[in-house]
């Protein structure tokens, strides 16, 4: 699913829908936004694993990003991303993103992600929406902002727990972390590099 016109990869769900995915294997690359991208709305629920992919070279569109979770309304997330490659893309490598009284839970391990504005991006948004990060044991080379960011915005909830990763090259801070208007963030980091 590369070299497309919009995203490589597009689940989106909505009203009461309950969906399980594994996106195993695949070469999201070079697409006009994202190599994948995972939305959600309503009361919706997604069970997602994204593993063993390439989500490289995806440019066209200002934002463009590797691999993007996006819960918005009232619904819920469960993600893992583990063990894939998002090297060299418009924006942020690995993005997460959460608003109104979306729930994300999301474990974040192995991955190598080189480039980019942002490596790892994890944000609570707008509303009471909520976040937890578990970002593991991942090598983030080169980006020209911020290596691995955990930011809680207005209201929302953020924990975010940084811990063995290798981050090296970035042009600003290699973690940061920030809450702002209101937003709730508890963060903690150890053994990184």
């Amino acid at each position: 699913a590369n070299d497309n016109g919009n995203d490589g990869i597009k689940p989106y769900a909505t009203s009461t829908a309950v969906l399980d995915l594994v996106v195993d294997q695949n070469d999201l690359s070079g697409n006009f936004n994202e190599g994948i991208r995972i939305d959600t709305n309503g009361t919706s629920i997604v069970r997602a694993t994204i593993t063993n992919n390439d989500a490289n070279d995806n440019v066209g569109e200002a934002q463009a990003v590797g691999i993007q979770l996006t819960a918005a309304g009232d619904s819920q997330i469960i993600g893992t991303i583990s063990d894939n490659n998002t090297l060299n893309n418009g924006t942020i490598g690995i993005y997460t993103y959460t608003s109104t009284t979306a729930d994300l839970s999301v474990t974040i391990e192995d991955n190598v992600v080189e480039g980019g504005s942002h490596g790892i991006y994890v944000l609570g948004n707008t509303g009471t929406a909520t976040a937890d990060a578990i970002i593991r044991n991942n090598t983030v080379t080169d980006a020209a902002s911020y290596g691995i960011t955990v930011y809680a915005n207005n209201e929302t909830t953020v924990t975010g727990d940084v811990y063995g990763n290798t981050i090296t090259g970035s042009g600003h801070s290699g973690i940061y972390v920030r809450s702002r208007i209101d937003g709730d963030l508890d963060a903690s980091f150890s053994n990184n590099e």
